[in-house]
């Protein structure tokens, strides 16, 4: 992705919710509303704990974010690098608020 580096887009992804338009392997376009704030990273039955940083083969190119438009199963999503079309930080909040705050 020209102007951005791998570093960049997973710093933005840690504090936003970005719309993100990849390829995928098999032509697709696809779009995706993608983070990796800790807000959208669903829990896990204790049995099922699985970490997608850990668990994945290592790959620098390899964005690991979760597909925070899905609301029951497998939000992990992997999305390669090199694929990305375009990208924007959308206005989707991603801060948590106390009632002091909110009042």
């Amino acid at each position: 992705m020209k102007g951005y580096s791998i570093e960049q887009l997973r710093d933005l992804l840690t504090e936003n919710v970005l719309e993100v338009v990849f390829e995928k392997k098999n032509g697709e376009q696809r779009r995706m509303l993608a983070s990796t704030n800790a807000l959208y990273i669903p829990e896990q039955p204790k049995n099922m704990i699985r970490n997608p940083y850990i668990d994945r083969p290592s790959d620098a190119e390899v964005l690991t974010v979760v597909d925070t438009e899905i609301e029951d199963g497998v939000r992990w999503r992997a999305i390669r690098f090199d694929s990305i079309k375009t990208f924007f930080v959308t206005d989707l909040p991603v801060l948590e608020f106390t009632v002091d705050e909110v009042t």
